[in-house]
């Protein structure tokens, strides 16, 4: 389950939020719960204390031996710091350096802890990983995602009070800097309520279904800009607020925990962030109005209006129409049916629901219009790259996928017996902004899987490249003067006594040069309707030499401005040298244009031409044919 849920303003702009929207907001910096390093003004508290804050019985460290499968074992240390500090080492007794997982940990009301590890060797978590933390005599039960609990024994610390159903526990913490030095105390009285703390955290997060996000979209205090507020309760009694400015790419994510108060409110408790513990805990209550949360008494944070937070799954049946629509009814003849489309984009879809993960686009990809019986129909998206998948079906249920198999990253959804209705489908990218082409494919038949799906197998005909016809070069002589003559403006001065001039040039011609019909059989290659290149030379009756060095074997032509022809030249020097040269030796002053063709016409060349005074020059060998 994903812990860490960085958003997006355009989520809400699904929401018709305008009725939750709040008055006179105070600026956004002030609206962050709560502002860094700032004395943040106490919630109203409930009227049975919420939360007990860095409880003392759980301070100490404690070990635990666990078998592993390709080592010895394993030894585990967790340390609960009385400053808030959580540090859990994992020795694999392997000989090699253990790992240090830290992060920070704060009481619940229940009795409990969640604890939320934010770096492993320094290094931070993408996501933070949570854990919620039960204390049973002198062990401590942690409980996971996968709902295992690991037991172990407390070795230094406090042994932990005994107490019974219903006593009164006065609980007195000290809350340090990072020099050890005492910087406030706080102490919380809490009626015992719960025996078995784990099992009892998960049965009130299920009866009451709160655990769940919520989003609010506010205008911020100064300029156009907007901010998304989500709130995120999580099964196990963590809980997460998340605030983000448009315009701006890190979110302010603080976490904490919540309580269900069972009558009709909740309390969030804000402990801090992944950088500091707050040392004054933030607690926030809520009033439950249907799918709503509502604020009660927090106008200093709020305003007077409060704050309203939406169910962040109504945002799904509140979108707007999709890219592309399909009908279709139980049995149909193309089966399966496919279509092109885009996947990714900007929205978290983690937003929606914990389950699903990447990034999506606001508006769903393909609507389909379902009709009929069907035993299942399933949904997979076929591309090169590594995307996920969201169906939202008529009855509101969002389901999601990420990877078919470890080894096969493209996403896949069965629907068993899918009811009539509308199911709106989103591709989404792992990477937030990636673009991922692809084929959505839905099918019916039991035989066609993600696995087995093959696009280029459902049309049976050999490749047959397009042919279209290439622009013809005029076989006249008439029609290659006045191709010289068109390009006279762009033409180059070239001197006896000037440096040599050289152009780069892509050869990718495909008209055979004896459809000019020249005499001279020697004029072979490929090349474009047009010239090369086309120079001006000054001199009076000096001689000049051309050549091509280049990738691969080719030939030139070269053509005076009356059209005459003046020269074809292949290799410079037969079977050694296969790059082109020719010379012309009374080279009278004029326009000259110059043809460079290839011999083959499966690939471009790419090389450069130089003009130079004189007969002597040659190009760089290319080398023999082999």
């Amino acid at each position: 389950m994903r812990r860490t849920i960085p958003l997006i303003v355009l989520v809400l702009a699904l929401l018709a939020l305008a009725a939750c929207s709040t008055v006179g907001l105070p600026a956004p910096d002030e609206a962050t719960l709560p502002a860094p390093e700032a004395q943040v003004p106490e919630a109203p508290a409930p009227e049975t204390p919420a939360v007990v804050a860095l409880p003392e019985q759980f301070v100490g460290i404690y070990t635990a031996s666990l078998p592993a499968a390709d080592t010895p074992g394993r030894e585990i240390t967790v340390e609960l710091a009385a400053d808030g500090h959580v540090a859990v080492t994992s020795d694999y007794l392997n000989g090699q350096a253990s790992i240090v997982e830290t992060g920070t940990w704060a009481g619940n009301a229940n009795g409990t802890v969640t604890a939320l590890l934010t770096a492993q060797d320094g290094q931070e978590y993408f996501e933070p990983r949570t854990f919620l933390v039960g204390l049973e005599g002198d062990e401590l039960l942690v409980s996971g995602e996968s709902g295992q609990v690991v037991r172990l024994v407390r070795s230094t610390g406090a042994e932990a009070p005994v107490v019974t159903m219903g006593e009164a526990v006065t609980t007195t913490t000290v809350i340090t800097d990072s020099r050890g030095q005492a910087v406030t105390t706080v102490e919380v009285t809490q009626v015992v309520t719960v025996t078995a703390p784990i099992e009892a955290a998960a049965v009130i997060t299920e009866e009451v279904g709160l655990a769940n996000t919520y989003l609010a979209l506010l205008p911020a205090a100064s300029g156009g800009s907007t901010r998304l507020l989500a709130l995120s309760l999580f099964a196990d009694g963590s809980a997460q607020w998340t605030t983000e400015f448009s315009g701006e790419d890190t979110p302010i994510v603080e976490s904490g925990a919540w309580v269900d108060n069972g009558d009709e409110t909740l309390s969030v408790t804000l402990t801090g962030n992944a950088e500091r513990v707050y040392e004054t805990p933030v607690v926030v209550t809520f009033q439950r109005d249907g799918d709503l949360l509502k604020t009660v008494g927090s106008e200093d944070l709020f305003g007077a209006d409060g704050l309203t937070l939406q169910l962040a799954a109504d945002v799904v049946s509140q979108v707007g129409p999709s890219l592309i629509s399909i009908d279709l009814e139980a049995g149909f003849p193309l089966d399966p049916t496919f279509v092109s489309v885009q996947g990714g984009g900007e929205i978290d879809a983690s937003l929606l629901s914990s389950e699903c993960v990447g990034y999506v686009n606001r508006q769903p990809v393909v609507t389909v219009n379902w009709t009929g019986d069907a035993p299942f129909v399933e949904a997979f998206f076929v591309s090169d790259s590594d995307p996920t998948l969201a169906i939202l079906t008529p009855d509101g249920q969002l389901l999601c996928n990420d990877d078919a198999n470890e080894d096969l990253l493209d996403p896949v959804i069965e629907i068993s017996e899918p009811v009539t209705g509308t199911y709106q489908i989103w591709v989404g990218s792992y990477a937030k902004g990636q673009l991922i082409p692809g084929v959505l494919v839905l099918t019916t038949d039991p035989e066609v899987n993600i696995g087995t799906f093959n696009l280029g197998a459902l049309i049976r005909r050999p490749l047959v490249p397009e042919v279209r016809a290439a622009p013809k070069l005029a076989a006249t002589r008439e029609a290659a003067l006045t191709a010289i003559n068109d390009l006279k403006a762009d033409a180059v001065t070239a001197a006896p006594d000037d440096q040599p001039v050289s152009v780069s040039l892509t050869l990718s011609g495909t008209i055979p040069l004896f459809e000019m019909g020249l005499p001279d059989p020697v004029c072979n290659g490929l090349v474009s309707g047009v010239p090369d290149f086309v120079f001006d030379w000054t001199g009076e009756g000096e001689p000049f030499t051309l050549f091509f060095e280049g990738d691969s074997d080719a030939t030139l032509l070269v053509l005076s401005g009356d059209g005459e022809l003046l020269a074809c030249g292949d290799d410079a020097e037969a079977g050694v040298n296969l790059n082109p040269q020719v010379t012309v030796s009374d080279a009278k002053p004029g326009l000259y244009g110059v043809w460079v063709g290839r011999l083959d016409p499966a690939k471009p060349v790419l090389g450069r031409l130089t003009v130079v005074a004189g007969a002597d020059a040659a190009p760089a060998p290319l080398g023999p044919v082999q």
